[in-house]
């Protein structure tokens, strides 16, 4: 058996089942793939690539997560948004 300094094999690892304080970790890799359409130039492949990960909402979470959000702005973030989309369903419905 190795001898790896005292520390776990998994020492550092996390993956998405772990629960740390009650809460369970969200991490979620995708892989987004474009093909070559036959005689496609790249420029085309590269506005199919764009458009794809504009509808995945990976650009807006890169932005989201390039920087530190303390949980209570999270929580200020995500009540307003319930609340312009409870607003919007209101108006839909008069």
């Amino acid at each position: 058996m190795a001898h790896n300094g005292g520390r776990s094999a998994k020492a550092g690892v996390t993956s998405v089942g772990l629960r740390q304080k009650g809460r369970q970790e969200r991490t979620v890799s995708r892989m987004i793939k474009v093909k070559a359409r036959g005689n496609e130039p790249a420029e085309n492949m590269l506005r199919r690539f764009k458009k794809m990960c504009e509808k995945e909402g990976l650009i807006k979470e890169i932005k989201r997560n390039s920087y530190y959000e303390k949980p209570s702005e999270r929580r200020r973030r995500r009540f307003r948004k319930a609340l312009k989309r409870m607003q919007r369903a209101q108006a839909v419905t008069k």
